[in-house]
């Protein structure tokens, strides 16, 4: 889980004396200034949080079959009272999504940027979805960017006018779930100029409030088919990012100038005990 107390923040300091970071002089007010510069340029360094199974490399479909409809980690949507199996070439509810091997480089179909061997499908129909819950909660202060790999498939091309949703969303307490960020998508040869290269598409949550319902509680994932009437997204490379907002680095930069001052305070002291006892 990403914390503010994360070495990820910034360079390790030599100890600590009363709660307070402590290091010479010298380091700490390097230490400053670059944050300083950091929060300037509005460069802030983002965390990776580990999404499970992200780049769906589990399970292998078994030897012989073209793909598998388990995904380790993923929950499937339960199937809703309008899908007729018959109505979709007796495919069932829980092989409407899954996970493929890519095809050799240089066969029908590869993916040129697909991130390890396999990647997920899920069919172009309302309702069809894969989601989990993380380990890692929402974090006051910090922000969140989802960012999914998508393409049709390109032995059952989605239907011009599709749609899907990517969304965060966190789990109320009669366990409902409640979208906290989405980002549609809709399938056009625009947005989707090739059918063998993932095109990248991210949400984002901004700076997490103290107030907010979904602060600390845990960061829920959903890749949802909105709309279609058939065909194949093809998904990979789930990520998730945490984002320090500047005035949370703010008020951090500027605890470890009071106890930076506070260290140089202690040190004067000693030094005039110092002098006094000599």
């Amino acid at each position: 889980m990403f914390s503010m107390n994360s070495p990820r923040i910034g360079p390790a300091v030599a100890g600590r004396r009363g709660g307070c970071p402590v290091a010479s002089g010298r380091s700490a007010a390097v230490w400053l200034a670059l944050l300083a510069m950091g929060l300037a340029s509005g460069q802030v360094q983002a965390a990776s949080i580990p999404v499970p199974n992200g780049s769906f490399e589990s399970p292998t479909p078994p030897s012989g079959l073209p793909a598998t409809p388990l995904l380790d980690s993923w929950q499937e949507a339960p199937q809703p009272v309008w899908y007729d199996p018959g109505a979709f070439g007796g495919v069932s509810w829980d092989q409407t999504t899954g996970a493929f091997p890519n095809t050799a480089e240089g066969r029908p179909g590869h993916i040129t940027n697909m991130d390890g061997a396999q990647g997920a499908y899920m069919f172009a129909l309302p309702e069809v979805a894969l989601f989990q819950e993380l380990e890692a909660t929402y974090e006051v202060g910090l922000s969140y960017t989802l960012t999914v790999g998508m393409v049709s498939s390109s032995s059952v091309i989605v239907p011009e006018g599709s749609t899907f949703e990517l969304s965060l969303y966190y789990l109320d307490g009669v366990d409902a779930l409640v979208s906290v960020a989405s980002t549609p998508i809709t399938y056009n040869a625009t947005d989707f100029p090739t059918l063998t290269e993932f095109v990248d598409f991210s949400v984002n949550l901004g700076e997490v409030q103290a107030g907010d319902a979904w602060a600390g509680e845990n960061i829920g994932i959903r890749l949802l088919s909105t709309s279609g009437n058939g065909g194949i997204w093809d998904l990979d490379h789930v990520r998730l990012q945490a984002i320090p907002e500047p005035g949370t680095l703010g008020l951090l930069g500027l605890g470890l100038g009071v106890c930076l001052v506070v260290q140089r305070c202690g040190q004067r002291r000693r030094m005039s005990a110092s002098g006094r006892d000599s």
